[in-house]
């Protein structure tokens, strides 16, 4: 569906009144742009620090170790705001002072420093990751860096990282003119309690297809923040599943999604589905090669697995 031009609006949030960029879409309903919430909810996040007193703006030349951002910054669909403040006070008291005030809503996530050995630490870094970030936001974190300007004087440098939950486009869900569901679907015993099994269906009932179609276009994307896929150490059923939609039996899928590994059990980690365009290549759940001018799309997140529960009812026929 195509987008109109970005407007202004005004959202309130915790910290008051925030704003937020949205896109109107052709339809006349707004649509969040996820960036510009970042941006905005960043710049509301280093209002709500509470600075120590005294602290005065300060854009001069800072230290190496105070001019670069975080390396946090780097990771996709994260962003950064800051600002830094000259502070009448040695080093070591605005830290204690940092610590003593805290910051509401938040919790401690990291507490490093550095220095030569033996001495006191030159730069403190604390970072506070939010307890409950809003909707739309997948982590949000302040880091709070301090380095001596001085005996008596000592700099702060304070960092806002927001990671949002980037918008699907229409591109990377299921086409309108699509009406059939091919499943692929496998499982097995980690411990080998039970022989494996594997199933494949094509599902072109109108209404099993279109339920499966529904529940794997309102998928979120997956945060992009690195987590861990291993099986938890009480997992014993395991199951594959690969999902693909084209038009007819026979027509080439448009997209296919795979779930790799994942343990049935309610302490697995959250499932994700691998998505690319085309059909899947013969094979799977074994190596596959991929076909030619296949696109990988962004990962996405099945957090209550719902959808792998309909995959797996619809495969059993």
């Amino acid at each position: 569906m195509a987008r109109w031009t970005a407007v202004a609006a005004v959202a309130a949030l915790a910290a008051g009144a925030v704003v937020v960029g949205l896109v109107v879409a052709r339809g006349g309903d707004p649509v969040r742009d996820a960036r510009s919430q970042a941006a905005a909810y960043a710049e509301s996040l280093l209002d709500r620090v509470p600075l120590p007193k005294g602290a005065r703006p300060f854009t001069g030349s800072l230290p190496s170790e105070l001019s670069q951002p975080p390396l946090q910054a780097s990771i996709p669909y994260r962003l950064g705001r800051h600002r830094v403040y000259r502070v009448g006070a040695p080093q070591a008291m605005l830290v204690s002072d940092i610590k003593a005030r805290g910051l509401q809503g938040f919790q401690v996530g990291a507490d490093m420093g550095g220095g030569p050995v033996g001495a006191p630490f030159a730069t403190s870094i604390l970072v506070y990751r939010e307890r409950h970030a809003p909707s739309g936001i997948v982590a949000a974190d302040v880091q709070l860096s301090t380095s001596a300007r001085s005996a008596t004087e000592s700099f702060l440098r304070v960092d806002a990282l927001v990671q949002w939950q980037p918008e699907r486009t229409d591109a990377e869900r299921v086409p309108d003119a699509d009406r059939v569901v091919t499943l692929y679907w496998a499982k097995s015993s980690a411990t080998g309690s039970s022989p494996p099994e594997r199933r494949q269906r094509v599902v072109d009932d109108p209404a099993t297809a279109a339920r499966l179609i529904k529940l794997f276009n309102a998928l979120p994307t997956a945060p992009s923040e690195p987590t861990s896929k291993s099986l938890p150490p009480s997992c014993d059923t395991e199951v594959n599943a690969a999902i693909s939609f084209s038009r007819t039996p026979q027509a080439d899928a448009d997209l296919t999604a795979t779930s790799g590994r994942t343990c049935v059990s309610p302490n697995s980690p959250p499932w994700t589905f691998a998505v690319m365009t085309g059909s899947l290549s013969p094979g799977w759940p074994g190596p596959m090669a991929l076909r030619l001018g296949t696109t990988f799309l962004p990962t996405l997140s099945d957090r209550d697995g719902s959808f792998l529960a309909a995959v797996t009812a619809a495969a059993q026929g």
